[in-house]
């Protein structure tokens, strides 16, 4: 097999809070209202229970110290509109725009000292790094129709969507629009992409241990992703109709211990659905309850601790930072938003740094919100809500 060669490496800058090793929880949001009067009474309460991430961990990978915890948080209330129920959901996308022929650009992802939690389950995402879609293709959309994986940055083309890396124990995964990428040959057909594309750093089965995700030890091809627009029908994305190359590099080291979620439950107050003015507002601080985002015992040593919020399922486009609506829910109109103390709504998706976190000493950490009703819908109709996000913690 022909493998391209690369011109001068251009290092892959990170979507702003670009994230890394991963920790989720989750967000359940249960509101109950009274049916008939536009006036209810009750309570919200929302759980977050600190639940190993990454494929359903069990208690006793729990114990080891996961660097994934699930967050469940349960808003529970009365009115005219209740409830939501989203999981977090973690998705990026990406790619890149039509161009000539050979590799048009090269970016490198992490590219830097990652330092990771030495005790991951196999599965666990342990760090995270975007490419923008100025970085693929300079515009707003870009298109593909091929993509090819090589193992250990160059050794062989590889099924995917998991690639070894030369990291014992760490393989790398490309995710497109969200959804993890395997080998995909030419085809007569273009993926358009709208967003950028994310990298994920994964534990697999491999021992774990320190080293250099450099590639091109095992062959010629020092990158690890390639993606091709005018690749021929049934050929894997080459050296003549590579668009974009990703390299990886960074030295990988480990760090004993994670931060820690604990579980907490937060109430919402019943209010009246008269509160709304329509799509967009809220019912004031009578339908709203403060709460805090905890991260305990957090080891010293990582250069940065990130999170992110991830809903389960769609977000409510229509108002941002609004959960929607989960399984169980009978009221409509109405969705929970999660926003800052300025009320800022969260953006989902997005690893925000967590500030107060000092490398030389570790700690725990408290990030402030809000929880809140918010009209999503032209009428607003009493019933439970429910929503429910996940917390993803990342390191580096």
């Amino acid at each position: 097999m022909r493998r391209p060669r690369l011109p001068a490496r251009h290092r892959c800058r990170s979507v702003p809070n670009g994230e890394d090793s991963n920790v989720s929880y989750g967000v359940n949001v249960n509101h109950n209202a009274g049916s008939g009067s536009s006036q209810t009474s009750g309570g919200a309460n929302i759980r977050t229970r600190g639940i190993p991430e990454m494929l359903l961990q069990s208690r006793e990978e729990r114990r080891m110290g996961l660097a994934s915890t699930m967050l469940r948080k349960c808003f529970v209330g009365s009115q005219k509109v209740r409830g939501i129920a989203v999981p977090a959901m973690i998705a990026l996308y990406a790619l890149w725009a039509p161009s000539s022929h050979a590799i048009d650009r090269t970016v490198t992802g992490f590219g830097s000292t990652i330092m990771m939690p030495g005790a991951l389950p196999v599965g666990a995402i342990v760090s995270r790094d975007y490419i923008s879609m100025q970085q693929m293709c300079g515009s707003a959309t870009c298109t593909l129709n091929a993509v090819s994986l090589w193992s250990l940055g160059g050794s062989s083309l590889a099924p995917g969507p998991d690639v070894m890396t030369n990291v014992s124990g760490i393989s790398a995964r490309l995710l497109i629009n969200g959804v993890p990428q395997v080998r995909m040959d030419g085809t007569g057909q273009k993926v358009t992409i709208k967003q950028p594309l994310e990298v994920q750093l994964i534990r697999d089965s491999r021992p774990l241990a320190p080293g250099s995700l450099a590639g091109g030890q095992g062959g010629s091809n020092p990158a690890y992703f390639y993606l091709c627009d005018r690749q021929t029908i049934g050929g894997y994305c080459a050296s003549t109709y590579t668009k974009l190359a990703i390299v990886l590099s960074g030295a990988v080291r480990l760090v004993t211990g994670t931060c820690q979620i604990p579980d907490q439950t937060i109430v919402l107050p019943g209010i009246s659905s008269a509160r709304f003015g329509g799509i967009g507002t809220t019912a004031g601080f009578a339908g709203s309850m403060p709460f805090e985002l905890k991260f305990n015992n957090c080891p010293a040593g990582f250069a940065r601790v990130g999170y992110s919020i991830e809903p389960i399922g769609a977000p409510v486009q229509a108002v941002s930072g609004t959960l929607p609506l989960g399984q169980g829910s009978t009221g409509s109109g109405v969705g929970i938003q999660l926003v800052d103390r300025a009320n800022v709504p969260v953006r989902f998706n997005t690893s925000n740094t967590l500030t107060a976190y000092t490398t030389a000493t570790g700690g725990s950490y408290s990030v402030p919100l809000v929880a809140q009703y918010v009209q999503t819908g032209a009428n607003v109709d009493a019933g439970s809500v429910r929503g429910a996000a996940q917390i993803l913690i990342d390191y580096r």
